[in-house]
């Protein structure tokens, strides 16, 4: 009899769960799409363009902006779970005129983000980088003398990697100054959009929030002394004072594209 209770109220907490899901299920009302190069500029939404992810998402879509590497950011007629969200970025995703895509959710309201460091944060540069939107042949002796008016600093052409093209100010400069800098060049017509170059030091241990969680790494008792291993292996593979990091090429593309797009990954649910 007591199990035959526990069992009947074990059922009724899961159906009372299963009702209340919908009410604090996550919506989402936007896409975001990077078309391929082939099927149209970036930014640019053509009317064939958008009635293939239409029919592809089964929904009507609204074009509400771009992101600066000309991605769109289109509405749904309506919100919808983020289970359903997800199987319309999966089908628009297999279409071969979509680059990639991703429903667009609210930013969390906690983030697994360590705290930034007072003393690097600041830490002066002297470099730029910008990407100039298609079909722009820079001058760039004219380029960077307009640039130099605008920042308040000379500045001159470095060097070019790929698309991106690299600039080096005079003086170094803080970092918010740089980022300032980045955000009054990107507003020329023929600026796609720029950045501050940082610079990024290595840690000798993750800087992850919760790394200190991960007891069988660094725990007194059971701990492997994971971070003296690690020390040890690179010098003995690379010698001292020298390290090499290694990604796998799936994940190398996932940073590539988080970095690039300027977004938090968010990988879509098990089916």
């Amino acid at each position: 009899m007591f199990m035959r209770r526990i069992c009947r109220v074990c059922g009724t907490l899961a159906l009372a769960c299963a009702l209340a899901a919908p009410a604090y299920a996550e919506m989402v009302g936007s896409l975001r799409v990077r078309l391929h190069p082939y099927a149209a500029a970036p930014g640019v939404l053509p009317a064939e363009a958008q009635a293939l992810l239409e029919s592809l998402a089964g929904t009507t879509l609204t074009l509400t902006g771009t992101t600066r590497t000309g991605a769109l950011e289109l509405a749904l007629a309506d919100p919808v779970e983020a289970s359903a969200a997800a199987a319309m970025v999966g089908k628009l995703r297999v279409d071969r005129s979509v680059l990639w895509a991703e429903a667009i959710t609210p930013p969390a309201t906690t983030a697994k983000t360590a705290p930034a460091d007072p003393n690097s944060s600041n830490a002066p540069g002297r470099r730029l980088m910008l990407r100039l939107k298609d079909g722009v042949t820079p001058d760039w002796p004219e380029l960077t003398e307009r640039i130099s008016t605008i920042i308040g600093v000379p500045v001159t052409f470095e060097r070019q990697i790929a698309q991106i093209s690299v600039l080096s100010v005079l003086v170094p400069q803080g970092q918010e100054a740089l980022a300032e800098m980045a955000r009054a060049i990107q507003q020329l017509p023929e600026v796609q959009y720029a950045d501050p170059v940082r610079r990024m030091h290595a840690f000798a241990a993750p800087n992850d929030p919760l790394y200190s969680q991960q007891w069988s790494l660094n725990g007194s008792l059971a701990g492997i002394n994971a971070e003296a291993a690690w020390a040890l292996q690179l010098e003995r593979l690379r010698g001292h004072n020298k390290a090499a990091v290694a990604l796998a090429n799936k994940l190398a593309r996932i940073a590539w594209a988080v970095w690039r797009r300027g977004v938090s990954f968010t990988p879509l649910p098990m089916a």
